[in-house]
């Protein structure tokens, strides 16, 4: 259970509260309202059941008022707190009109987020909250997509798919990657190079913003690799499957002792010095050399899919179950925050510690807007 004040939600709500205040003979000021559903199915609305003030605590069915409220009216100041004063993690359900599957978003500012998927579906928002096709649908999976700044946009897919678009907004076009197997993730270092995995131990390198696609030799083809994450050092690392976890250096990309035989689907560093690493069975390690990694205690066994930070105090891992994971103090502890959703999480990305998006399975988009405590 969950108690607000009502008067925190006046504005959004004035003329639902004025019904029940003329109805019912009371002042909205002067109630609380239980919250036996924090977040319903989708994350996005809260049931708040008015009871009759002179009914006592068990709410008459006559006098029974329901209520919708969205987290993205609580104004400032407001506070919506669970058992014991916790507080509630406002993650916000949005429509993408797809029920397909989304394996990878990518935001380059509040006006300007991506979300790929199953089918070739491509979408973009204007504005972090409506999404809409950016681009026809290839039929084509995508499994990931990445840009810098307001440059170079590239997505990838299945069957050696790469999908570039020059601008927020413009036309997606296909450019030639010279592989036919499935490329699951790409990111760059914002200086024109960019980066694209794939199965069979494949590594793509683009010295053109990803106009042109070369191979790179790589220490083993055994195994798929799942992701990537450069920094504008000129690190990079890939993780993979049966634990698979390369450094590049000077010398190309080396494999390194990750100290676990589990899949490793996520990787994302505040720097090179802070670098996070994500697979299944709740699998998390840590690392401030790119050589030497430690495993970190995530409180749970899901499979987590992605990794990503606004900084290093600023961390969320993501995955199946609609599992959202969060640190505030470099992974000594991870916290489990409520998702209001079943579904599996496959992506996430963001542009600061307020703004923050999530992908996932059944077309599955969440986003917050207030910094986690």
């Amino acid at each position: 259970m969950a108690f607000v004040t009502l008067t925190h939600f006046l504005s959004a709500f004035r003329t639902s509260l004025a019904k029940v205040e003329q109805s019912d003979g009371f002042a909205v000021s002067e109630l609380k309202v239980e919250v036996p559903a924090i977040l319903s199915q989708k994350g996005l609305e809260v049931l708040l059941e008015v009871p009759n003030p002179e009914a006592g605590v068990t709410p008459d069915p006559a006098y029974l008022a329901r209520l919708t409220m969205s987290f993205s009216a609580l104004p400032p100041g407001a506070e919506l707190t669970g058992p014991g004063g916790a507080p509630v993690d406002p993650w916000k359900a949005l429509y993408s009109g797809t029920t397909e599957s989304l394996y990878g978003i990518h935001a380059r500012s509040s006006g300007d987020v991506y979300a790929v998927g199953k089918l070739g579906v491509l979408l973009w928002s204007p504005d972090g909250e409506t999404f809409g096709p950016a681009s026809d649908a290839t039929g084509q999976r995508l499994h990931a997509v990445w840009g810098s700044g307001a440059g170079e946009l590239c997505a990838v897919g299945g069957n050696g798919l790469v999908l570039r678009c020059p601008k927020p907004g413009g036309a997606w076009v296909p450019i030639a990657s010279n592989t036919n197997v499935s490329l699951n993730g790409i990111a760059g270092s914002g200086s024109g190079l960019v980066y694209a995995v794939g199965d069979a131990g494949t590594i793509l390198q683009s010295t053109t913003s990803g106009t042109a696609w070369q191979p790179l030799p790589v220490p083993s083809k055994s195994y798929p690799l799942h992701a990537v994450w450069a920094s504008s050092h000129g690190h990079a690392y890939v993780v993979g499957g049966a634990g698979t976890l390369l450094y590049k250096t000077d010398n190309g990309f080396q494999s390194t002792p990750s100290g676990t035989s589990r899949d490793l689907f996520g990787v994302w560093g505040s720097g090179p010095n802070d670098v996070y690493v994500v697979g299944a069975g709740g699998k998390i390690l840590h690392s401030t050399d790119g050589m030497q990694w430690t495993a970190q205690t995530s409180g749970t066994t899901e499979n987590l899919y992605a990794v990503w930070g606004s900084g290093p105090g600023d961390v969320y891992a993501v995955g199946r179950g609609g599992t959202i994971l969060h640190t505030s103090d470099g992974g000594t502890t991870w916290k489990l925050q409520k998702s209001g959703t079943t579904e599996a999480l496959h992506a996430i990305s963001g542009t600061g510690p307020g703004e923050v998006w999530i992908a996932g399975a059944a077309g599955t988009l969440l986003r917050r807007t207030s910094a986690a405590a």
